[in-house]
């Protein structure tokens, strides 16, 4: 840019950001955008050079920083660093650290100031007479300001440093699904694609509110869904996806964000993980401490009454159609770290929030962030939506029969430990797909059956002005066991326990309905009722089975389904018991290596290698069609395809040369995913850890 002279004082020739010394600092050096990437509540140095000597006791000048169309002081868009002695950690302020013709400073950044991008300029005034002249040189980049988890007076501070490299800096990760299962995702918080795509949605918030983590999270869970503000993507639980991607073909967020913003549209398709992940993603590139959660069984409370209701016939029949509640078998949403200073004391730490589209909260389809220890307590009065999480992590299923005698629906069985299960992250730099879950459980919920967990549930059920049921002693105890999951060809069995623990004989009549279900619990075929009766002698115990063979869900295998048992129980003495149960089917997953088999897993930056992917068939898939190999991950500038030939081996093996980023700022290990789709089973996906060297 040409400098303005100004006779007598500053005159700038050049300003140097020192990005390299800066991002170091500031945990930046990531970022592949062109930029000065700093975070708030830091200082940061820059150079300039002048056209002639500083004099410290004549010469005067102040940076300004602006963001915004019209950046004005009074929302903090327009700041003006001036020169102090001392640092105050909310005022912006600079230092001469060295004069002469080149000047170092250092500047400090407050710790609330707006997350956006800013323009940097010094600014001299000079006084001749009584005029004034303002001579401005600006910086020839632009400044990014992020949130800062490193600094305590940030709302997002994090004191443990492996929470921080774990939630801030790791750009891969895995995400829970079917099965308490692992799937690989590549986050990319630092990649251009996602850096521009989350700044592109930021400049649609309301600047005042760009300065408060729950604000920005609140505002990124309805951006990243499409139900209200063309954000970034389409949820789709159709079946139909022809018009776009299979959910679960998506093995990372950056591919997602590259298709936004070549078409300006919504990109077709996800579901609830899918959000999660780019949610994990965007707020992880504005410096929040973010992670992804999985809750399995997962209550969806459509009537608001902190309860799953399931309904039922006189004669046992399970009536579907009255049952609005659903359970869901697994759902992901997210979880930000920042203070609540909204809230009382003590509601900090983890919030809840949720980017698939299942609810309106205050006109958009979005869902917290809400206190985790709020959600604990079963304080659901506390802002926002803490009532809806809580019911999907602790609401009671309550059964309820239809009684011909009153002409209504009677309540027969209440499972307190029906919903909220296994809720997990995972764990520090997971990347396999042996990933080990961690086990969040007890921060959402007190033990099952506790003290306190009945406390908190009394609590959220006065506040939500809904009746706590109990229900009668029973004499008959059910226990209804199957697999969590199982391999795909593989039977299943389902097996009821029965025990009579009176002093006389009884008679117990059996319904089962089975039935083909995607995750969401929606149905997709339904398997032909058993019925049976048994006999039960006093203090003996029976046990009744039920299998199933793969042929009867065979054709539902492109969409993740699973096996959902209702089992319905009508005793003699008047007594009823119900229960529902779900078998996850598994995928196989996808070795991947280096070849030849002696290779070592440490790479060059821009190296070519030679990667071998393999797996065994499930026995009930005979061959495999249309074969479409992706490679993705951090390893990759974008991901990689491959269409291969049909195979009839009861193996699948292949064998392929990929080219790895030249550039690889700040790295010292990258991940490479891989993902074989075909006509018969998508989605088979390994990932492989490659170290860095130079």
């Amino acid at each position: 840019m040409e400098k303005k002279e100004a006779p007598g004082g500053i005159s700038v020739t050049k300003i140097k950001g020192l990005e390299e010394i800066n991002e170091v600092s500031h945990h930046t050096e990531k970022y592949e955008t062109p930029g000065l990437f700093l975070r708030r509540g830091q200082t940061f140095q820059i150079e300039i050079d002048l056209e002639k000597v500083f004099n410290e006791d004549e010469d005067q000048f102040t940076i300004r920083f602006e963001t915004g169309k019209h950046p004005r002081k009074r929302n903090n868009t327009l700041a003006v660093a001036t020169k102090v002695k001392e640092f105050e950690k909310e005022e912006w302020g600079y230092k001469l650290l060295t004069c002469g013709k080149t000047l170092k400073v250092e500047i400090n950044i407050p710790a609330s100031c707006i997350v956006a991008s800013y323009s940097m300029a010094v600014e001299s005034v000079y006084k001749q007479g009584a005029k004034r002249r303002t001579v401005v040189f600006n910086y020839d980049k632009p400044v990014y300001i992020l949130f800062n988890a490193w600094c305590p007076e940030d709302e997002v501070y994090m004191k443990d440093a492996k929470s921080r490299d774990e939630y801030v800096l790791n750009d891969h990760g895995a995400v829970f699904w079917g099965g308490r299962r692992p799937k690989p995702w590549y986050f990319g918080q630092f990649t251009d694609a996602t850096f521009r795509c989350v700044m592109k949605l930021l400049y649609t918030v309301r600047i005042n509110l760009r300065d408060t983590a729950r604000e920005v999270s609140r505002a990124i869970s309805a951006l990243a869904n499409d139900s209200d503000d063309d954000g970034v993507l389409t949820g789709n639980w159709s079946g139909d996806y022809d018009t776009g991607v299979k959910p679960w073909q998506w093995s990372g967020s950056v591919a997602i964000f590259k298709k936004y913003l070549e078409t300006g549209k919504p990109v077709h398709y996800g579901q609830c993980w899918v959000f999660s992940g780019i949610t994990t993603s965007l707020m992880r590139s504005l410096g929040i401490p973010t992670r992804s959660v999985t809750n399995y069984d997962s209550a969806h409370d459509t009537d608001n009454n902190l309860t799953f209701d399931k309904y039922f016939s006189e004669d046992g029949d399970y009536l579907e159609d009255l049952s609005d509640d659903s359970c869901w078998n697994f759902h992901v949403w997210n979880e930000s770290y920042m203070a609540r200073p909204d809230l009382p004391i003590g509601h900090g730490g983890w919030q809840a929030f949720d980017a698939t589209p299942q609810e309106e909260s205050h006109g958009k389809y979005r869902t917290g962030p809400a206190s985790v220890r709020a959600i604990k307590e079963g304080k659901v009065n506390l802002k926002y939506d803490t009532k809806f999480i809580y019911a999907e992590v602790n609401a009671d299923k309550v059964y309820w029969r239809y009684s011909k005698e009153k002409k209504d629906y009677e309540p027969f069985r209440v499972d307190t430990d029906a919903v909220g299960h296994h809720i997990s992250t995972a764990s520090f730099g997971s990347y396999s797909m042996f990933s080990r879950a961690h086990d969040l459980t007890l921060d959402y919920k007190y033990p099952e059956g506790s003290m306190l967990e009945r406390v908190a549930a009394r609590r959220a059920m006065k506040i939500a002005k809904s009746d706590a049921l109990v229900v009668a002693p029973q004499d008959v105890s059910f226990s209804v066991e199957a697999e969590e999951s199982i391999l795909r060809g593989e039977d299943v069995e389902v097996v009821l326990t029965m025990k009579n623990t009176s002093d006389k004989p009884l008679s117990t009549n059996i319904a089962v309905t089975s039935q083909v279900v995607r995750y969401t619990g929606v149905a997709l075929k339904k398997l032909p009722k058993r019925r049976e009766k048994k006999e039960l002698q006093p203090k003996k115990e029976q046990k009744f089975s039920l299998k199933f063979k793969p042929e009867e869900y065979a054709a539902f295998m492109e969409e993740n389904p699973l096996l959902r048992f209702t089992v319905m129980a009508m005793v003699s003495s008047g007594q009823s018991f119900a229960k529902q149960t779900v078998v996850a089917i598994d995928r196989p997953h996808l070795n991947i290596s280096l070849v030849p088999s002696h290779s070592s897993h440490k790479v060059k930056p821009g190296q070519t290698v030679n990667v071998k992917v393999e797996f065994n068939l499930p026995s009930d898939i005979k061959k495999l069609s249309k074969c479409i190999l992706t490679f993705d991950g951090s390893a990759l500038a974008d991901p990689v395809e491959f269409k291969l030939p049909d195979t009839t081996s009861d193996k699948f093996s292949a064998e392929k040369s990929v080219t790895l980023k030249k550039i690889m700022k700040g790295r010292l290990s990258v991940q490479l995913i891989a993902m074989l789709s075909s006509k018969e089973m998508s989605a088979v996906e390994g990932v492989l850890s490659l170290d860095l060297v130079k």
